[in-house]
């Protein structure tokens, strides 16, 4: 290699190459133990909680579980196409995958809140209202569907809001109906 500088810089591509997927390799790897470990203790929680709270409020700690172990299961399959190159190997990692898993626990008691009716359609509404069982899909869907609860919340704030939009909008759209209703 000594006298080959372009062999030379073609091992050392293909060497950094190596050492670069071997670290994006081992970084994916350590985000996902600690999703595991992050699930792991959601489910201790919730099971811990199960047992110690009210009948009524079971359902919320089935969902919580649930989602938890929804969005365990969104991490496991989309782990594939995961990578965390050298360049973003931090403790942020560790935090996101910490947040990832905690999203799916709190949105699987959130769905319960929510009326089925921005939820869902009709015939997947008696499904739902099934008790343990309604609780345990809602949650397995708020943790799997990361951006599920998000988009929800966004619909029943838009059903409770006037849909004129502004003051300014709401007026406008009052005088656009009077004369339309003067002219016709």
């Amino acid at each position: 290699m000594e006298n080959d500088v372009q062999g030379g810089k073609e091992l050392a591509k293909q060497t950094l190459a190596l050492v670069v997927d071997r670290v994006t390799n081992d970084n994916t790897v350590r985000y996902f133990v600690n999703c595991v470990v992050c699930w792991f203790l959601c489910v201790a929680l919730g099971s811990t909680a199960f047992f110690a709270i009210t009948v009524e409020l079971q359902t919320f700690a089935l969902a919580a579980i649930f989602g938890a172990t929804g969005a365990m299961l969104s991490v496991a399959i989309r782990l594939r196409e995961f990578a965390l190159r050298p360049c973003q190997q931090s403790n942020m990692n560790f935090i996101r995958s910490a947040t990832r898993i905690g999203v799916g626990f709190i949105a699987g008691p959130l769905l319960l809140i929510l009326p089925l009716s921005i939820i869902l359609s009709d015939h997947l509404k008696a499904v739902l209202s099934g008790g343990l069982r309604g609780a345990a899909i809602l949650g397995l869907l708020g943790g799997f569907t990361e951006r599920l609860l998000p988009n929800l919340l966004q619909k029943a704030a838009g059903q409770s809001e006037p849909s004129a939009g502004t003051p300014v909008q709401a007026a406008r759209k009052e005088e656009r109906s009077r004369a339309q209703a003067a002219a016709g």
